[in-house]
């Protein structure tokens, strides 16, 4: 994303710290944040809740925050989730230079239907939803799409074979898987009797009967 193109948020440094006043500033729609680093102290500030929730949505990375008047190039390092995990309750935010470089997680999106699912059994197992990249501040990737139209069942697709946009390096180990089709094996039930359960004995019955 380029830094023309970051949204913008303007937020209100917080007076009162604590979890009290955290969890007011929650009740009144607010999320609580904190923004650090470059050599400047910490600042805890409030932003709308609505307003940041549709930024993040959006897999914005780099955002324009508006302090007392100010705009700071700022990046997501971490968000905090509620108990349930579908409430955002708190963002901490890094203070950047456009220029530096920067280590984001990134979201990965698979695309194509690969013809090898079409076997009996197969499935694709996709362990990775993000992928750890390093680029310039202002050339984050909003996500990484994959096409993985011609997998098949005997090669994985690891981080190796993800191409990237130019000047965007991976920091996850390249031998990690990021694809690949599986056949599930049918498994075998064997059948048994109940223990302690008697043979039968085939003519047994008629013998009894005849010596009656």
């Amino acid at each position: 994303m380029n830094a023309k193109d970051a949204p913008k948020i303007e937020v209100k440094v917080r007076e009162k710290l604590g979890s009290r006043y955290a969890a007011r500033a929650r009740k009144e729609g607010l999320i609580p944040a904190v923004i650090y680093g470059h050599k400047k102290g910490p600042v805890s500030v409030v932003a709308d809740g609505k307003e940041l929730i549709g930024i993040l949505q959006k897999s914005a990375h780099l955002i324009d925050i508006v302090v007392d008047g100010k705009s700071e190039h700022c990046v997501v390092k971490d968000m905090q989730w509620d108990y349930l995990g579908d409430t955002v309750i708190h963002v901490d935010f890094e203070r950047v230079n456009l220029a530096e470089k920067v280590a984001m997680e990134v979201d990965l999106e698979l695309v194509g239907e690969p013809k090898a699912l079409s076997a009996a059994g197969a499935f694709l197992d996709h362990p990775l939803a993000q992928i750890e990249v390093e680029c310039r501040a202002d050339s984050i990737p909003e996500k990484i799409v994959l096409d993985i139209a011609e997998l098949t069942e005997e090669k994985a697709i690891t981080i190796a074979d993800v191409k990237l946009p130019a000047g965007v390096t991976a920091k996850t180990d390249a031998e990690t898987i990021v694809a690949q089709i599986k056949i599930a094996k049918e498994e075998v039930v064997e059948e048994t009797t109940e223990e302690g359960a008697e043979p039968e004995v085939v003519g047994k019955d008629a013998k009894e009967e005849n010596a009656e």
